[in-house]
């Protein structure tokens, strides 16, 4: 298929070409050869620092993960990702059992044993305040002001340094420091703000807002960490890293991020926040000359006035604004002097150029701010061009030290480059037949074919090479690219929008040619229509496939929750099945022993001479072994019953009062061996009720036997009952004994789980006291209700219904 484009269609041209794959990047015979050894490299990703990157469906995702992709196409080598908590996978990292981790902080200890990447994301920070309070757009508000931020993060080592003023209020997560402000704790939160807006999101956070958005090199500059044993991989990635472009980070983030967080400016764009250093170094070099190119529109050029123009300078006036440097442009050479006369330092900084090695030896790059296609420029009666293969044995016009000149010298040894001096002499030798191609920018070359009337010159292919426009100083001057670097960030997304805008958009007056402009408009057209028609199909196609994989996902989603609960429910019948089989072996063996060693001894009384009194002591222990191995028993059959509601109430109406006389006297003698005082609040109420006697007397007693059992010789246990104005009833048991932490009290009604305490469990029973009696009482239409602190005793109140309520008298209880 032939592109056939004249210069009024490279524009649209463009659009489609954006999102092209790219091959591989260039990498040394030492970085080829160590990528064939280990073709697969492990990288750890954290799971919890959603969107940057977390877990969602099983599969590890985010913003750094899609990164982590792009980054695997540059480079060619396949990343397995180990997915874990942050403080298991720094670990493995340390000791090398993996081979990078991400989103590792930069500190001594770390460097030891890690190599950093240059950054592959400079994540935003978000300013957080309540709805009613005024806003903080930029650091410079933060002014005594009290701040909450992470524990452990970049952001306190820089308000330390360069807002030494404000109250730093510590936090562990980010949901944390949200209740800080709500709580006005705190006055400001500062955070990373991909991880503020999706916690907000997930959280329903409400009565507070993002009121500014800020960006700065010392805070979240997020690297990959490798092994200090593999340089070749630090310099793969490194590579990789630098072949994203800006316009496919945008993409990754929008994706994460809604368009309004997107849009909104990074910060205010009146403050770049400079080190004491870089300050000084700006005062001792006010004036910066410039290298740029006289004749490479719209990025720079001379215009009609002999002064600079184009998108780059536009930039530059925008520095000049943000940090107090005056620019001064080498107006008589062309591109191939700035370039010597930059390497010589006889000029200071380039404005627009592609990072290559060559250039690297004495310029030290910014991030880029622009991306731009290279293709392939042929005749229209040429035949479409395959890529640089298609370039094979071909003459290729290049413009004399340009990026993509370069590039061609380096990967296409078998194509004869011509070099010549800028783009439209390079048109002109492909018109002429001087030369079979010329290969170079989309944009740029566009603006030549408009403004010379060129229109036998289309674009027949591209290669794979994308031209990132990059600032560079000289590289003895380290601080001048990191003012520019923080300027350019600094530069909001509209304010970069509208200086793309204005010159992208720009056009060259020239007589009309109404023919010709009806056939482009008629190909236009026909080639829209393709493209909307093949990407309706695309997006039907997807949107099938999307809808039958998110049918899959919840399925199997819903299959995993599924056998999680199942795997719970086994794992926490087998653990109560063990707990019950231990106590009630060790319980019933007690009173077993005691049963079988004094029949023994009975039995053996015939040989040996045993008192008639000892004898009744020994059938005394028998006879009180036997009722508490009933007892047990008795109470498990209860418990079962009960739980299975298949347990009769004998019900009777009994006097509450009546009934306490004839409940207390059955532990006196056990309280006062215990030293213990049991105090009963006698009402003048009269109270009658109707329940099965018998199991309510079995209630009472378990807990006051419980209530002397865990109260010191000296205490005392409270028993009482009151009516309430709903016409139920409350009796209550209280001690000032050991007490209940609160993990015992969740615990405390389970069968057979007598928690951690060493008296407890060295206490008598199984564990099936407080689970009978809140059986017992849910029978009767009740409930039970513990309350209870450590050291300060607890409270049993039995509450039964106001329909178990016979007599009252008219006073009621609250």
């Amino acid at each position: 298929m032939r592109f056939g484009f004249s210069a009024a269609a490279l524009v649209l041209f463009s659009c489609f070409v954006t999102g092209t794959a790219h091959s591989e990047v260039e990498l040394t015979d030492d970085e080829i050869a160590w990528r064939a050894s280990n073709p697969a490299v492990t990288i750890a990703v954290d799971n919890d620092f959603a969107p940057i990157n977390f877990i969602e469906g099983g599969q590890a995702v985010g913003i750094a993960v899609d990164l982590l992709r792009l980054i695997e196409e540059r480079s060619g080598l396949d990343i397995e990702l180990t997915v874990d908590r942050w403080s298991v996978l720094i670990d493995l990292a340390m000791r090398h059992q993996v081979d990078g981790i991400i989103n590792a902080d930069i500190t001594p200890a770390r460097q030891a044993q890690l190599l950093y990447t240059r950054p592959y994301y400079r994540v935003p920070q978000a300013f957080v305040v309540r709805d009613d309070a005024p806003p903080v757009t930029a650091p410079k508000d933060l002014a005594d002001q009290r701040v909450a931020v992470l524990e452990g993060t970049s952001r306190i080592d820089y308000l330390r340094r360069h807002h030494p003023g404000v109250t730093i209020v510590e936090a562990s997560t980010t949901l944390d420091l949200f209740g800080l402000v709500i709580a006005g704790e705190a006055d400001v939160m500062f955070s990373a703000l991909p991880v503020t807006h999706h916690t907000m999101t997930e959280n329903l956070v409400t009565g507070l807002r993002i009121s500014g958005i800020f960006q700065s090199d010392e805070i979240d500059s997020l690297h990959i960490a490798v092994r200090n044993d593999m340089p070749h991989l630090r310099a793969i990635l490194d590579k990789a890293i630098a072949d994203i472009s800006r316009g496919q980070r945008l993409e990754i983030l929008a994706r994460w991020l809604p368009e309004a967080l997107l849009q909104q400016p990074q910060q205010d764009g009146s403050e770049v926040i400079l080190s004491e250093a870089e300050r000084r170094w700006l005062a001792d070099h006010p004036v910066i000359r410039v290298a740029g190119d006289r004749a490479w529109p719209p990025i720079e050029f001379v215009g009609e006035q002999g002064a600079f123009e184009g998108i780059a300078v536009d930039y530059l006036r925008r520095i000049e604004e943000l940090v107090g440097l005056h620019f001064e442009f080498d107006l008589e050479s062309d591109w191939a002097e700035v370039v010597a006369k930059l390497r010589a330092r006889q000029l200071d900084v380039f404005s627009a150029a592609a990072e290559t090695p060559e250039r690297r030896e004495f310029a030290i790059f910014t991030e880029p701010y622009l991306d731009l296609q290279a293709m392939i420029f042929t005749r229209d009666d040429d035949a479409y061009v395959n890529g640089l293969n298609g370039l094979v044995g071909r003459r290729v016009a290049g413009v004399k030290g340009y990026a993509v000149t370069e590039f061609l010298r380096r990967v296409a040894q078998e194509v004869e480059i011509v070099e010549v001096a800028d783009v439209s002499s390079a048109l002109k030798a492909v018109v002429s037949g001087e030369v079979d191609a010329y290969v170079g920018s989309l944009l740029v070359t566009g603006y030549y074919l408009r403004r010379e009337g060129i229109s036998n010159v289309m674009a027949a292919g591209e290669i794979p090479f994308q031209i990132s426009v990059s600032m560079a100083a000289r590289s003895d001057w380290p601080e001048l690219r990191s003012i520019l670097d923080k300027a350019l960030q600094a530069i909001s997304a509209q304010e970069r929008e509208a200086i793309n805008r204005r010159w992208m958009g720009l056009r060259i007056s020239q007589p009309p040619d109404y023919a010709l402009m009806w056939r482009w408009a008629m190909a236009g057209i026909l080639i829209l229509l393709l493209f909307l028609g093949w990407n309706w199909y695309l997006q039907r196609k997807t949107a099938d496939q999307r809808i039958a994989l998110k049918r899959q996902n919840e399925a199997l989603a819903a299959e995993v929750e599924e056998r999680r609960r199942a795997e719970e429910e086994a794992r926490a019948a087998t653990e109560l099945k063990s707990r019950m089989l231990a106590n009630i072996s060790h319980e019933l063996r007690t009173p077993l022993n005691a049963i079988v060693g004094f029949s023994e001894l009975l039995n053996g009384a015939g040989s040996v001479k045993v008192s008639e009194q000892r004898k009744a002591d020994y059938a005394r222990h028998i006879n009180s072994a036997g009722k508490h191995l009933l007892d047990l028993v008795n109470d498990a059959l209860d418990l079962t019953a009960a739980e299975a509601g298949s347990m009769p109430l004998d019900e009777d109406c009994v006097s509450l009062n009546d009934f306490l006389e004839e409940v207390l006297p059955l532990v006196k003698g056990r309280a006062e061996d215990a030293g213990v005082e049991i105090r009963s609040a006698r009402s003048s109420e009269v109270c009658t009720v109707k329940v099965d006697v018998r199991r309510l007397r079995q209630v009472v007693l378990n807990l006051l036997e419980n209530a002397i059992k865990f109260t010191p010789a000296g205490g005392h246990v409270d028993i009482g009952y009151a009516l309430r104005s709903n016409g139920s009833v409350a009796i209550t048991v209280a001690d000032n004994g050991l007490g209940m932490t609160a993990k015992q009290l969740a615990t405390a009604f389970k069968a057979f789980d007598r928690g951690s305490d060493p008296f407890v469990r060295s206490s008598e029973g199984v564990g099936l006291g407080l689970a009978l009696c809140d059986e017992l009482i849910s029978a009767h239409g009740g409930r039970i209700e513990l309350q209870s602190k450590p050291a300060e005793g607890t409270t049993a109140t039995i509450i039964l219904p106001p329909d178990r309520t016979v007599v009252t008298g008219r006073r009621y209880a609250g």
